[in-house]
């Protein structure tokens, strides 16, 4: 993957002493990182979300992006679980969420990507999480 000076990065995980699951903050909510500022900066208001894993670091921050009042999706089929059981746990908790879970080609669902949405891909793409 090649990373362009223009490509938006954030980091995360970069205390050692905490976890940080979500792309928004760490597990302990005590740092966030520069995400929300960057996509309200851009006038974003819709996420779309991929990648690994499905029950944890797509999850949360899928929750955390609805939390702070984004519109949601997650392409299932797009991501993997480290197991099913979390899988089944995350899915119904993103659903109670307002989070929407959708199948299929991104390009094939009918799903628009206007100016105002960002694809955020946790593990590749233009948006490199660290």
């Amino acid at each position: 993957m090649t990373v362009l000076p223009t490509d938006l990065r954030v980091f995360k995980g970069t205390d050692p002493n905490v976890d940080s699951y979500s792309a928004f903050w760490d597990n302990e909510k005590s740092s966030e990182t520069k995400l929300d500022q960057m996509l309200k900066k851009h006038g974003i208001e819709e996420i779309v979300l991929t990648g690994l894993a499905f029950d944890i670091c797509v999850g949360n921050t899928a929750l955390d992006g609805a939390a702070k009042g984004y519109k949601v999706t997650v392409f299932e089929d797009a991501t993997r679980s480290i197991t099913h059981e979390g899988y089944k746990i995350m899915k119904e908790k993103m659903m109670k969420n307002g989070v929407r879970i959708a199948k299929g080609n991104l390009l094939n669902t009918g799903i628009r990507i206007p100016a105002l949405s960002f694809l955020l891909l946790l593990l590749s793409l233009s948006l490199v999480l660290y």
